[in-house]
């Protein structure tokens, strides 16, 4: 304000000192000149009054961003915040689980102002599956796997042979035949006695075996 008084007091000594040397048509204009330009001086000094001692309000409600969080100003001034601040993220909960085809969501929540974001949770690493039920060859069975690596092999072992069961003697004419079990695989296969002779000769009173 004191500015605004200066520019009033030489304004006045300017009007004294050419009014007395003008004619009434020049005092006229220069007093309407002197008038306008004062009543400016003071609109802009009572505005700029006003705005000094003006006080902001805000919303109760908060206002945020991907970062932050404040309180908007709810007068002219709508640039103005309060409280601004960075989010404070809880530990976030699992929203959807993650899979090995598709990620998973977790979903946090800012403990100041309810924001909320989500992350992606990275898919579960491959893990092959196999079949229950048991394969083989005529040297090892396995699981094979039922996913889409199908050249993947579980348990993977040589047969385990019991002693086997004769099911068929030899005679002279054919070879003879022996069932032979494996425990892990529960599988029958025949091997056949090559060369195994047994010599059978009949007697009046009774089988003689020689």
């Amino acid at each position: 304000m004191k500015q605004f008084g200066f520019m009033f007091v030489l304004l006045t000594n300017l009007y004294k000192t050419y009014s007395l040397k003008g004619s009434s048509t020049l005092k006229r204009v220069f007093t309407i000149s002197l008038l306008f330009i004062l009543s400016f001086m003071l609109f802009v000094a009572c505005k700029t009054e006003t705005e000094e001692n003006h006080e902001h309000k805000y919303a109760t409600a908060w206002s945020s961003d991907e970062t932050n969080h404040w309180h908007a100003a709810t007068c002219e001034h709508t640039d103005q915040r309060a409280d601004l601040a960075a989010h404070t993220w809880d530990s976030g909960v699992v929203t959807r689980e993650s899979t090995e085809e598709l990620e998973g969501e977790r979903k946090y929540t800012c403990t100041i102002c309810n924001a909320t974001k989500t992350e992606p949770i990275a898919k579960l690493a491959h893990t092959h599956k196999y079949a229950t039920t048991w394969s083989s060859d005529e040297t090892n069975h396995w699981h094979a796997a039922t996913c889409e690596h199908t050249d993947q092999k579980a348990d993977l072992s040589a047969h385990t042979w019991d002693s086997g069961v004769i099911t068929k003697i030899a005679t002279e004419e054919s070879e003879g035949e022996k069932h032979i079990i494996v425990f892990t695989v529960e599988k029958q296969e025949q091997k056949l006695y090559q060369n195994l002779l047994i010599h059978i000769s009949f007697q009046m009173h009774g089988l003689q075996m020689i």
